[in-house]
């Protein structure tokens, strides 16, 4: 197989690895921490409302799911890349660093939450 085709499939299959456990991780974090009442994630203000009234618990289990996506794609992504794991790796880091932050540009949560994520994804 070419190296550009390997090197990409294996950014692909880390970054659907982990997009997938981070759907796995809320799924199970909405069972651990249920949501009161309905949330209408039509209505942004209703989404803002939720996200800031989060526990503490809740939004920490986010964070690591996140970290362990990034592991778990980086990881996958590095086991199919070979030579040059640690770039492919760095770029499945990248993407879901980049989800991150789009999705704090979308809703806003906790500054200090913010913080930790921007700065603990990369590691």
């Amino acid at each position: 197989m070419p190296k550009p085709l390997r090197y990409s499939l294996a950014a692909i299959a880390g970054v659907l690895v982990a997009f997938a456990v981070i759907a796995a991780l809320e799924a199970l974090g909405q069972v651990l921490f249920p949501t009161r009442g309905r949330v209408d994630l039509g209505d942004p203000a209703a989404v803002v409302t939720y996200v800031q009234g989060m526990s503490i618990g809740a939004i920490l289990f986010v964070l690591a799911g996140w970290l362990l996506a990034t592991f778990a794609g980086s990881l996958i992504a590095g086991f199919v890349a070979g030579k040059y794991r640690g770039r492919v790796a760095a770029t499945v880091g990248f993407v879901v660093l980049a989800a991150t932050v789009a999705n704090f540009i979308a809703i806003p949560h906790p500054i200090w939450f913010t913080a930790l994520a921007v700065l603990t994804i990369p590691l």
